[in-house]
This record gives C-alpha cells, sequence and structure tokens, in this order.
C-alpha cells in the first residue's frame, strides 16, 4: 500500500444569508448550509 499527499482547495464566497450546521439525516454527518430565509 502506498499513501500519498494530497491536494485540497477551498473556494470562499461571501453569501448574504448565515451559515448554519446541521444533521444531514441520509448520511448521518453534520453539513454546513446556508439558513433558508423563505
Amino acid at each position: 500500500m502506498e499513501v500519498g499527499t494530497g491536494l485540497l482547495e477551498v473556494t470562499v464566497t461571501a453569501y448574504p444569508q448565515q451559515l448554519e450546521c446541521g444533521i444531514d439525516p441520509k448520511i448521518g454527518a453534520n453539513v454546513l448550509g446556508l439558513r433558508d430565509s423563505h
């Protein structure tokens, strides 16, 4: 087995909505999303 180095690219975009953290029940993981303003 070989282990190599990886690359992570991050793009930051400003949105007027507030980010909120919640659990996605489909995958059972914490996810960040935009708060629905409606």
